[in-house]
């Protein structure tokens, strides 16, 4: 699209305003742009996973749930699976499986990044929020509830990360080889320090008990913490299941395309 590069970091808005909304508005992508629409499924026309004759050189078939609920298949040439990991989060428990009583537990549990001081903030406001998580979504979603305790009194902060420090998220600070991840993990170390952020270190989470008024949180050491409502930033991965019918060479470990996972 040409143009200078932007003097400042974009938040999300921001890049659907300036950069995503006008790319779509063009015509050789507005014209053919279907919006409101769901993958359920890729697959080889007439071929199931099994068969493997002439498979390199037979076209896909897309199944696509259309805005107004009617299902309809797509033949192409080639698919880029760009849907990313955000509809999947991790769960919470230590071993890659929900912790015990994760899933009655629900109704405490927030999606991640949720808007704190917009649209979900009165899921938040003056209420114990456990942010769970050691990585950037952690960090912003922590920073949000710092300012947001500035405008509500009561809004109570804790974090959990199962590592023994929070040191690594914290970055380089002013010597960071990325000045904008040094300046938020700064950020974040002083709501620590200050006692806005209670940070506790070690705390693998082993159970969730769902009571009437609020989530006990038990970390495999015994300690709890009890908390209004939980935020998971337990990272994210791909949602596979549209692609089953596809022989994908994927990394074992991150489930992206081999030479990505190395």
């Amino acid at each position: 699209m040409g143009g200078a590069a932007p003097a400042a970091l974009p938040y999300g808005g921001e890049l659907i305003d300036n950069y995503l909304a006008p790319l779509a508005a063009l015509p050789a992508i507005g014209s053919r742009l279907q919006t409101g629409a769901r993958v359920l499924a890729v697959t080889r026309a007439g071929l199931d996973k099994t068969h493997v004759r002439d498979r390199d050189t037979t076209p896909f078939v897309v199944r696509v749930e259309h805005a107004d609920g009617e299902i309809r298949d797509h033949t192409a040439a080639a698919v880029i699976d760009a849907s990313g990991t955000w509809s999947t989060r991790n769960p919470l428990g230590t071993s890659g499986l929900p912790t015990i009583g994760e899933n009655a537990a629900a109704e405490r549990i927030s999606s991640p990044l949720p808007d704190v001081v917009g649209r979900d903030r009165a899921a938040f406001a003056r209420r114990r929020v456990l942010v769970v998580g050691a990585g950037h979504s952690a960090a912003n979603t922590l920073i949000n509830l710092a300012d947001l305790a500035k405008e509500e009194p009561g809004t109570t902060i804790l974090w959990a990360v199962r590592g023994a420090s929070a040191e690594k998220l914290y970055g380089g600070g002013d010597a960071d080889g990325l000045p904008a991840r040094g300046q938020l993990g700064s950020r974040l170390r002083r709501l620590v320090e200050a006692g806005t952020a209670e940070l506790h270190t070690g705390f693998g989470i082993s159970t969730l008990k769902s009571l009437d008024t609020h989530v006990s949180v038990e970390a495999a050491d015994g300690r709890t913490l009890d908390a209004d409502v939980v935020v998971p930033c337990t990272g994210f991965r791909p949602d596979l299941d549209m692609l089953r019918e596809l022989r994908l060479n994927l990394d074992p470990a991150v489930e992206a395309p081999t030479g990505l996972g190395r």
